[in-house]
C-alpha cells in the first residue's frame, strides 16, 4: 500500500472550520442561557417528570389497600412503606411547586 498523496486524504476533503464553530464545539464550553429560557426548560422538565411521580404514588397507595399488605408485611415493613409513601408524596409536591408558583406569580404567562 502506498501512502496517500497530499491533498487526497480524508482530512483535506473536509471544509475548513471557522473560528466561531470551533469555539462552540469545544468540549467543556458552556453556552450562556438566559434566565427566561432556563426557567422554561426547568418548568418543562418538572411537567415531564410529574406523571411518573404520580404513577409511583398511586401504585404505592393502592398497595396499602391490598389484603396481602397487612398479612405479609411486618409492622416495621409497613412503617417503612408509610415512610416511602410520605417521601413520594413530598417529591410530588416539590416537583409541582415550581409550576404552581410560576402560575400564581405570572398569570399572564400561563394563558
Amino acid at each position: 500500500m502506498s501512502a496517500p498523496r497530499s491533498g487526497t486524504d480524508a482530512t483535506s476533503r473536509r471544509p475548513p472550520i471557522d473560528a466561531k464553530r470551533a469555539e462552540r464545539n469545544e468540549p467543556g464550553r458552556v453556552e450562556p442561557l438566559s434566565l427566561e429560557k432556563a426557567a422554561t426548560h426547568f418548568l418543562e422538565e418538572c411537567r415531564m417528570v410529574l406523571p411518573g411521580v404520580q404513577a409511583l404514588f398511586g401504585f404505592q397507595f393502592v398497595a396499602v389497600f391490598n389484603s396481602a399488605f397487612s398479612e405479609k408485611l411486618t409492622g416495621g415493613e409497613q412503617r417503612l412503606h408509610l415512610a416511602a409513601l410520605i417521601c413520594v408524596a413530598l417529591s410530588a409536591a416539590l416537583v409541582m411547586a415550581p409550576a404552581a408558583l410560576h402560575r400564581q406569580t405570572q398569570p399572564a404567562w400561563s394563558a
